[in-house]
């Protein structure tokens, strides 16, 4: 069973992982607007991503989505985190509507579980990169980019997401 990873924030990432844990695919989710003002996720394309991952693997495959359990103001963060539950809300219709199963994951849970072994004195993004590069090749995940020197969180916290429920199912 192959295994898509969502990180719904807002710009956020997909990822599709092969039952063996090979990346096969590393997206930003697309968002309309400029990158430096979303204004919001691009359904057109997001369908469009996962209804070509549903061709390939002919829908054997099961959706990860970090759930936000509460509406909290997050602090240091520019964004509300009502974009962040509006961003949740969009994956879960737009997975619903092509039939897919979604499993809502808790950010401790996976990240208890995916962090372990890691230094505490990192921050949460250090964590997941960190955590990702120790799976993956950086270049599967293209968690940096040409031209940019900060690596895609988005990226790597949707592998993990996708990585925990693989495990998971797997009985590990």
């Amino acid at each position: 069973m192959h295994t898509i990873g969502i990180d719904p924030g807002y710009k956020g990432a997909i990822v599709h992982l092969s039952p063996s844990g090979r990346v096969l695919g590393a997206w930003d989710a697309p968002v309309q607007g400029t990158s430096a003002k979303p204004v919001g996720h691009d359904a057109a394309e997001c369908r469009a991503i996962l209804q070509s991952i549903l061709m390939e693997t002919e829908g054997r495959v099961t959706v990860a989505l970090e759930d936000i359990a509460k509406i909290v103001r997050i602090p240091g963060r520019t964004i509300p985190a009502t974009a962040l539950w509006g961003s949740r809300c969009f994956w879960l219709g737009l997975c619903e509507g092509l039939g897919l199963t979604v499993r809502l994951i808790g950010p401790k849970k996976w990240q208890k579980a995916m962090y372990a072994g890691l230094p505490g004195d990192l921050s949460k993004d250090a964590k997941a990169v960190q955590a990702a590069r120790q799976r993956w090749r950086e270049d599967e995940l293209e968690l940096i980019p040409a031209r940019r020197r900060v690596p895609r969180v988005d990226r790597a916290e949707a592998a993990l997401i996708a990585e925990f429920v693989r495990l998971e199912r797997l009985g590990i």
